[in-house]
């Protein structure tokens, strides 16, 4: 089988239709459906099982597609060096996190000469993250989440040969500017639900990231929802709202005059997850020691104490 070939396959799995693929890579549907039954035939067995709803993948399929996937990444790396052109890619899925956007601004003025540079950073929930993981779509994945949240994905994660990799625990806190009336009061759920909660416009793709018990006391009643995060900490200094969510650096603190509280205990877990066939790749090693450094800073954050990078 050819490089065309494997993109055809992998193409067919994501969109599980073939013509949705043949539009895809501007090819005939005949051409996709051709080329699948060549690579069937070379490996012997079936790759989709083709029904009335469509296609899906076969348990020997979804082994096959995992090297697939890799081996036509592999083949890219090596198209581009006869090219002589040498390309640094790194696709990160995150939450919003000023820690994770500083370590992230760091590792882009770090690598911002190259001639060929592809960064991303975006936001999924941790299940839509593995899929992006297994499917080539993204290079690693930082998850907060609460406590024994990841333990539900162990199944899916092995599944899909993606590892996890615990990094210690942060706290959750509310912020308010520093004359907001529920500084005066005792931080419950009943105390929250009467006030205003300043959220980002995509936080209902990252819900997974908070505890249910955060999610409840914020509620949806009373919120405002913004894309920048600047005009969040503007709206909160003006006592419009509160944030929740990790914890804020004391200069932003004072910059803005807020003020923030632990959220009646909550912590969330860490971690970083990642392709098996990329755990050692240098790119990823270097974000992960970037981020390291700015959690650190951050007041509250305990450390896996076993953690090795």
């Amino acid at each position: 089988m050819n490089t065309q070939q494997l993109k055809i396959i992998l193409t067919v799995a994501e969109t599980a239709s073939i013509s949705r693929a043949a539009r895809e890579l501007y090819l005939s549907q005949p051409t996709v459906s051709n080329s699948i039954m060549t690579v069937e035939n070379e490996v012997g067995f079936q790759i989709f099982e083709r029904t009335n709803r469509g296609i899906s993948v076969t348990d020997r399929g979804r082994q096959m597609l995992r090297h697939a996937a890799v081996v036509a990444e592999q083949m890219e790396a090596i198209g581009r060096i006869s090219q002589e052109e040498i390309v640094r890619r790194f696709r990160l899925i995150a939450p919003s996190s000023l820690r994770i956007e500083r370590a992230f601004a760091r590792f882009c003025r770090k690598y911002c000469r190259s001639e060929k540079l592809q960064f991303s950073m975006y936001a999924e929930g941790i299940g839509e993250a593995v899929d992006s993981l297994y499917q080539g779509k993204a290079d690693m994945a930082i998850a907060f989440c609460p406590i024994g949240t990841v333990e539900t994905l162990s199944g899916q994660m092995r599944q899909k040969d993606v590892l996890y990799t615990y990094l210690g625990r942060q706290p959750f806190v509310i912020t308010a500017s520093k004359d907001h009336p529920m500084n005066q009061e005792e931080l419950t759920p009943e105390t929250l639900s009467k006030y205003t909660c300043i959220r980002y416009r995509n936080s209902i793709r990252v819900e997974s990231f908070i505890p249910e018990t955060m999610r409840v006391a914020i509620g949806t009643d009373r919120v405002i929802r913004v894309e920048s995060r600047e005009l969040r900490m503007k709206l909160a200094s003006q006592g419009v709202g509160f944030l929740a969510g990790t914890p804020i650096d004391p200069a932003e603190l004072e910059e803005y005059g807020l003020v923030s509280r632990p959220a009646y205990g909550l912590s969330g877990e860490m971690g970083y997850m990642v392709p098996k066939a990329r755990q050692k790749e240098p790119l990823v090693k270097e974000f992960l020691q970037l981020l390291l450094e700015e959690l650190r800073t951050i007041e509250g954050f305990q450390e896996n104490a076993e953690l090795k990078v």
